[in-house]
């Protein structure tokens, strides 16, 4: 034989590329939530020194300049920026692996990226410029970038950074088909922290005006980071599966809800198999029945909990805690509507 009909020893083999490119996306996947999972206490810690939400007995004033250095005000900036770069990443990787939809995994990938970049900027610009100047006393002229200005350049950078984030998870949303537990879940949660995200910015801006100050900042870090923490183990792991063999639907496949997509998606692999029988199969009517059900409840509750979010919000005590508190209370709007309808029904 030839020896140029020999497989060359720095060539990975097939079985072993797809081997490293799962534990990539895997390790990605784990990195995006585990980051910001540390970076969400930390960030909590920071109490803050001006604004809105200040209580401490001489909150900061115009020109922010006499800032009182907390090692926590910038810390959290590490994990957190960690944790969105593996996010971008993971959608990079992530992109090819979508066959139905490529254009919407382009958009997200490139609002992941411009917005993570955006970020780093901005946190670089603290943690090298701002840090180390109130450490030495040197604050004079800081005014436009010091994080403590509630409306200044680091608060504008981030709004515009966190709000393509969001325009990235919307478009997670939209590129990941099926009715698996999983999709469902990435769908759902990227699909309405993202759009809230998204609509907040408007809403918030033509409400407050000039006194929109950080409140849009904090209301869009808390969505997205939920989101992500949320989101990104699972889609890491759907992603892994999208080239898998045996994850591709065949000629004759009926698709749920009786149409089938010009371009092949991908198959839900966490779904029973008679999902995937003929279109004249008995149990083809009754899953449909039944994935239709599931998304009618899934409306229902995406609808509610923007109201709950923005009930909550209006009702919020001043301080960092209360808006924080009324952000996790609106997940769970369906039990406080079951407890005070029992509650009336009581009485």
């Amino acid at each position: 034989m030839s020896s140029a009909t020999l497989p060359s020893a720095s060539t990975p083999a097939p079985a072993v590329r797809r081997a490293a490119d799962r534990t990539l996306l895997a390790a990605t996947g784990a990195v995006s939530s585990v980051g910001l999972l540390v970076a969400w206490p930390l960030a909590l810690m920071a109490v803050p020194q001006s604004g809105p939400w200040c209580r401490e007995s001489q909150c900061l004033a115009y020109p922010y300049t006499d800032a009182e250095y907390r090692a926590v005000d910038f810390l959290w900036m590490y994990p957190a920026l960690l944790g969105l770069a593996a996010f971008a990443l993971l959608l990079v990787l992530g992109e090819e692996r979508v066959q139905g939809r490529p254009t919407t995994a382009r958009l997200a990938r490139l609002a992941a990226g411009f917005g993570v970049a955006l970020l780093g900027v901005d946190y670089a610009l603290q943690l090298m410029v701002v840090e180390p100047s109130i450490i030495r006393g040197e604050q004079a002229g800081l005014s436009l970038w010091t994080q403590y200005n509630p409306h200044g350049a680091f608060i504008a950078l981030e709004n515009l950074g966190y709000l393509l984030l969001s325009l990235a998870l919307v478009g997670v949303a939209l590129m990941v088909p099926g009715t698996g537990v999983r999709r469902q879940v990435v769908r759902f949660a990227a699909g309405t922290l993202g759009a809230l995200g998204v609509l907040l910015l408007p809403v918030m801006a033509a409400l407050l005006g000039s006194r929109l100050e950080y409140l849009y900042e904090v209301a869009v870090i808390s969505a997205v980071w939920v989101a992500i923490i949320v989101v990104a183990p699972p889609l890491a792991q759907e992603l892994t599966r999208a080239h898998a063999p045996g994850t591709w639907p065949g000629p004759g496949v009926h698709f749920i809800g009786g149409r089938r997509p010009p371009v092949l998606s991908w198959r839900n692999a966490d779904a029973p198999a008679s999902e995937f029988r003929g279109k004249d199969s008995p149990m083809s009517a009754q899953t449909t029945r039944v994935v239709s059900g599931g998304q009618a409840g899934n409306a229902i509750y995406g609808l509610g909990i923007f109201g709950a979010w923005i009930f909550f919000w209006m009702h919020a005590a001043h301080g960092l805690w209360p808006h924080v508190l009324a952000i996790l209370e609106g997940f769970v709007w369906p039990a406080f509507v079951v407890y005070h309808g029992l509650e009336r029904l009581g009485a």
